[in-house]
């Protein structure tokens, strides 16, 4: 049964794969659209406030985002390689953690971030990283209720080498231990349909394992969920 289960995951993620061409191409004519009268507003906008010029910045980087997501959608049934460079990873959670703010305020979650200042820049994808981390924490906020905290902490790695160590950890509502072994089956979910897909904790393991990391997860029902890299 086991078996039969993981095949029927991978046959349903080949199928994804199959149709995704069709849907993105849907969906990127619309998105090169709205990028475009984007553009087209802000160079119309004069004497713009900074918090004003902030807000287009973001808009404009989240759509970015999108286009380049739905090119890996494009490609995936090719083994694509990592595009890596030099980066700050301090600085890519604090883009990150910018897109989320707003929706914690919604539901009145605590952000809480505590960013090591000594940190190396390592060669990795931003892309995939960033959309790695967004998975994680847009999970850890659908866990989350009012009142609850998200903190997210970047550190030296204690093992040898130039590592880096990234810690995710929420109060919500946790994992029970009876579904913990299946999270990272592709669409297996605990959330309610049209809340999840079931696919973000296994991109984001392994973009983690394509960039030479490793990602572990503990969780306890009731009291929260913490995630290691």
């Amino acid at each position: 049964q086991e078996q039969e289960r993981i095949a029927n995951s991978r046959e349903r993620m080949a199928h994804v794969g199959e149709i995704s061409a069709g849907v993105i191409h849907s969906i990127r004519n619309p998105l090169h659209g709205v990028i475009n009268c984007t553009e087209i507003l802000q160079s119309k906008m004069y004497n713009i406030g900074e918090t004003e010029q902030e807000i287009f910045d973001m808009m404009q980087e989240g759509l970015e985002r999108i286009e380049r997501v739905t090119q890996r959608l494009l490609v995936l049934t090719r083994d694509v390689p990592l595009q890596k460079i030099d980066a700050d990873i301090n600085e890519l959670l604090q883009k990150s953690l910018k897109f989320l703010e707003m929706d914690a305020r919604k539901k009145n979650v605590n952000l809480l971030v505590s960013l090591a200042g000594d940190l190396p820049k390592i060669k990795i994808d931003p892309d995939r990283f960033t959309e790695g981390i967004m998975n994680l924490l847009n999970n850890a906020l659908d866990a989350c209720q009012d009142g609850d905290t998200i903190s997210l902490v970047t550190k030296k790695c204690s093992q040898p080498g130039n590592g880096i160590s990234i810690i995710i950890e929420d109060s919500g509502e946790g994992i029970p231990a009876d579904v913990q072994s299946k999270v990272n089956d592709p669409f297996f979910t605990t959330k309610p349909i049209g809340k999840g897909t079931g696919l973000g904790l296994p991109i984001s393991r392994r973009i983690v394992e394509e960039h030479g990391g490793l990602l572990e997860m503990e969780s306890t029902e009731n009291l929260g969920t913490k995630i290691n890299m």
